[in-house]
């Protein structure tokens, strides 16, 4: 049987030291309106916009606040965001939302807030997805 070399970590980039990765869930209701988050860094989906540890829904169409309980070094590395159909038999269809990027808020604190927007991958338009969707997102954060 041949010998084989141990993975040595410090060469396989996996990931950068001191990294963070966070994670959350937003469930959205009629109108776009968040009826439950879940997230370590950002747990409340209610209060006043830029607390501390909330998700919010913005003013703008589809669009959601997110502001973590705390600020990290540099800016936030946006990995990724996705729409999760709350049917299984019923088509996404292309009236609502039918996607989610981020994006850039108005009153963006580096290292602490992000937005994330839904809209037509069609025309690109900013909407509302439909009720039962679900929003999953995650951040790579520098703590040190």
């Amino acid at each position: 049987m041949a010998v084989t070399r141990p993975i040595n970590l410090e060469t396989v980039q996996v990931a950068r030291r001191g990294v963070v990765y966070i994670s959350g869930a937003i469930t959205i209701t009629a109108a776009g309106a968040i009826s439950a988050v879940a997230c370590e860094y950002a747990p409340l989906f209610a209060g006043a916009a830029g607390l501390q540890g909330t998700i919010l829904k913005d003013a703008a169409a589809g669009r959601y606040n997110v502001t973590l309980l705390r600020k990290f070094r540099g800016a936030l590395r946006l990995v990724g965001c996705t729409l999760t159909n709350p049917s299984a038999t019923v088509a996404q269809g292309n009236t609502n939302g039918n996607a989610v990027t981020f994006r850039p808020s108005a009153t963006q604190v580096a290292g602490q807030t992000f937005s994330i927007q839904a809209f037509l991958a069609s025309s690109g338009a900013d909407t509302d997805v439909i009720t039962g969707t679900i929003i999953s997102f995650l951040v790579e954060a520098q703590v040190l």
